[in-house]
């Protein structure tokens, strides 16, 4: 049993960032579960967490905007110390203005989503762009640990909305989300539990996780999956129940399981220009 969870734990934790990206025709998926209105989250926000402590210095200074980069400290469930959340806080004139929090692919150095900051900031939007934890792509020896992770990820983007309604300079009732790839599933969920986000866009997102990892043609979620068949003699649809019976992130929230609620893939490219993303 253990070692099975460990093969269906390396599948999870190696491809979870690239299933926001896996193709699948729309016609060949039928979910039985009616698809979840986002809209449709808790409407009753949770004690604010202990003493918001940050740190902030200017990196730079555009006519339309000023770039800084923000520390928030933050804690562990034992009360220690934990990883501070490093943001890129692009503060534009307009106060109090609207802001939008904007959650990154899995890998990378930001390129992509400064260029996007840099426009929204451009046209008199703030823009707080939350970096990765440290434990972005965890190698995890149990199942629960998924959920762990993600839960922790939600705690953090509920921590970076604790710091922008600290700021005078930002309107707290006009924040929006916008998430990319694994940040997009990161934005799903955050906004099924937050009643503070008011708009949200999510970017090459899929859904739901368990049939993108059982059926994808993605190369390396393939060669990953026929690994686990193999190993455990198993077809698809006992994969597919094992993960539906293992992986329930949401639950603990009182949120929608991801696999009712990610259902958008949202191309940004449409939206915004790319010819001025450097090389």
């Amino acid at each position: 049993m253990m070692k099975q969870k460990r093969s269906l734990t390396g599948l999870l934790a190696g491809l979870l960032g690239l299933c926001g990206c896996a193709h699948l025709h729309p016609a060949r998926h039928t979910s039985s579960s009616p698809p979840f209105a986002v809209s449709d989250r808790k409407q009753e926000a949770e004690p604010k967490s202990a003493a918001l402590n940050s740190r902030e210095r200017e990196v730079n200074v555009h006519r339309n905007y000023k770039l800084k980069r923000i520390e928030i400290d933050t804690q562990t469930k034992e009360g220690n110390p934990g990883e501070a959340i490093i943001l890129d806080y692009y503060q534009c004139n307009k106060e109090p203005g609207p802001v939008i929090l904007l959650l990154p692919v899995s890998g990378g150095n930001y390129e992509i989503e400064n260029h996007f900051a840099r426009y929204i900031a451009k046209h008199g939007i703030a823009v707080v762009l939350a970096h990765r934890a440290t434990n972005a792509e965890p190698e995890l020896s149990e199942l629960g640990a998924i959920n762990t992770w993600l839960e922790q990820s939600v705690s953090r983007g509920k921590r970076v909305l604790d710091w922008i309604e600290s700021r005078p300079e930002l309107d707290p009732h006009r924040v929006g989300v916008f998430g990319i790839s694994m940040g997009a599933i990161q934005a799903v969920l955050l906004t099924a539990v937050d009643p503070r986000i008011r708009a949200e866009v999510f970017g090459l997102v899929g859904g739901d996780l368990p049939y993108i990892l059982c059926h994808s043609a993605e190369p390396g979620i393939a060669k990953r999956r026929k690994q686990v068949l193999r190993e455990h003699s198993w077809r698809r649809s006992i994969m597919s129940c094992r993960l539906r019976k293992d992986w329930n992130c949401a639950g603990k929230w009182d949120a929608p399981k991801p696999s009712s609620c990610l259902r958008a893939i949202i191309p940004p490219w449409s939206a915004f220009p790319t010819s001025s993303i450097k090389r």
